[in-house]
């Protein structure tokens, strides 16, 4: 029962089904019904959607096919079609013979003869996969918001469990520094002034951790300045020199001519270089090899550092930058790593770059990370 597009129908209607047309709506989607909203033509998407025939359709009304909960919504609709308003737009649920409910946008215009209203024209469209997609996207969401209150639950009880006894131990080094046990000799006094050091350290990477974990997915804004990205990842490697040394573990630096500058948040951009370095310091068998490049491209800089490890697999390379990623080869690996490779990821693209990791089993791998040397606007 429904007739072809332009014909028996007031000047003007084919130029507005175009219209809808452009829209993404097609024929039998369209339908027309009177004053009260019963149907004049019936669109043929409801046969599929109700489950009713076309003879029986011919028979209802909008509000017949509309669950009860949104009757009102589509009465008031056609109230304000009538009051002549434009255009009404709704989303309501329809009766769906196979589930119940099914979600439909509700379009409605008025059908004007000689200046009167007569009736209502519209399209019926079917929105049940976007709302399936919304409520995914939404479980996601949810998720997300979980995941992140645990791992910063996780980090403060992590804190508070470690600032403790590392407190104690500082206190102790310090009175030996002090003398309070007795003379040491220089060596040992050199010793024990390289632990109150690592342990200073250990207390700021600490609360640095805590703060990340707090602010990370949160509008902060960055403290940007320009910073030698080359000085920066020195100054990472220089810390790990003992480690390097007692692993004989060599380390290839290629660095340009000229020091690359970027606009950067030193501390957290130094936090993603250093989590880059001791993953591939980790992965390297002893007396192995760690090549370190950063290239300069113009407008961006591209880092880069590879490991002589045994490689991932690329299902792994899928995951490694979520949230609380783990290791699945390495028994002894901790919630710690997989969080800094995600923190890694977000500062990146906080400074609107991205980072990624290259591997083949048996290979090695390869952590890169491009990002723009100007920053016009925070991302």
């Amino acid at each position: 029962m429904i007739s072809e597009p332009g014909t028996l129908r007031p000047n003007g209607w084919a130029l507005r089904e175009q219209s809808l047309f452009h829209s993404g709506i097609s024929h039998d989607e369209l339908f027309e019904v009177d004053m009260n909203g019963n149907f004049l033509t019936v669109p043929m998407i409801l046969e599929d959607i109700t489950g009713f025939s076309k003879e029986e359709l011919d028979l209802l009304s909008l509000n017949n096919v509309t669950f009860s909960e949104d009757r009102e919504k589509v009465a008031s609709s056609i109230v304000a079609i009538k009051e002549g308003a434009p255009l009404m737009v709704s989303e309501v649920e329809m009766f769906s013979e196979s589930k119940g409910s099914h979600p439909v946008e509700l379009i409605l215009l008025p059908l004007v003869l000689d200046g009167e209203i007569y009736g209502m024209w519209g399209a019926i469209k079917d929105i049940a996969q976007r709302k399936n997609l919304e409520n995914e996207l939404k479980t996601v969401r949810e998720m997300q918001e979980a995941s992140q209150r645990f791992l910063t639950d996780f980090v403060s009880l992590l804190t508070r469990e470690i600032r403790q006894p590392m407190t104690t131990i500082l206190l102790t080094l310090e009175m030996l520094d002090s003398g309070s046990f007795g003379d040491l000799n220089d060596v040992q006094n050199e010793r024990v002034l390289q632990l109150i050091e690592i342990i200073d350290k250990l207390k700021g990477t600490l609360n640095d951790a805590l703060d990340m974990s707090r602010n990370i997915d949160e509008d902060i804004q960055l403290d940007r300045r320009s910073v030698s990205l080359e000085n920066l990842t020195k100054s990472n490697i220089k810390t790990r020199s003992d480690e390097v040394k007692n692993l004989g573990i060599k380390i290839i630096v290629n660095f340009p001519k000229e020091k690359v500058k970027v606009e950067v948040d030193r501390k957290a951009m130094s936090e993603v270089i250093s989590t880059l370095i001791n993953k591939a310091i980790k992965d390297s068998p002893k007396g192995g090899q760690v090549i370190l490049e950063v290239e300069d491209r113009g407008e961006d800089v591209l880092f880069s550092i590879s490991d002589s490890g045994e490689g991932m697999p690329e299902t792994e390379l899928e995951h490694l930058f979520d949230k609380l990623h783990l290791d699945p080869r390495r028994e002894a690996n901790t919630l710690s790593e997989g969080m800094n490779f995600y923190i890694a990821k977000r500062i990146v693209e906080r400074h609107g770059g991205r980072i990624w990791c290259e591997s083949f089993v048996g290979l090695g791998s390869t952590y890169l990370f491009i990002i723009p040397k100007v920053q016009e606007k925070e991302v």
